[in-house]
């Protein structure tokens, strides 16, 4: 794209050069009115190309660092939302290892006890 423009502008440049020597043959003599006004409207035909071409450029620029910025907040946004259900899965994990805890410590106290009728093994 930038190459286009560049392009554009440099035939934009050659032709204002071709339209100052159409100007001086037709100062001396040397070349017709309508080749002179052909060659202005060449020569503005080619400057709006460029500009078009640079519009373009600048356009497609602001759509590039649109989609890159996008990209970022997604990737911020996803982040985020990661680091969340990591710290849930964290708080989760840490009651569940206070829940295991208690109930080994439940089960390492009791006691069973039994009549005499009844056997334990």
């Amino acid at each position: 794209m930038e190459n286009a423009a560049a392009f554009a502008e440099e035939r934009a440049q050659n032709k204002s050069k071709d339209l100052s020597i159409t100007d001086d043959l037709y100062k001396r003599g040397l070349s017709t009115l309508r080749e002179l006004q052909s060659q202005k409207d060449r020569a503005d035909d080619l400057k709006a190309a460029a500009s078009a071409a640079v519009v373009q450029l600048a356009q497609a620029e602001e759509n590039l660092r649109l989609a890159i910025a996008g990209r970022k907040e997604e990737t911020l946004a996803l982040q985020e939302e990661i680091l969340n259900q990591l710290i849930d899965f964290q708080s989760r994990y840490d009651s569940m290892q206070t829940s295991l805890r208690a109930v080994a410590d439940k089960i390492e106290h009791l006691k069973i006890v039994s009549s005499s009728r009844f056997v334990i093994q």
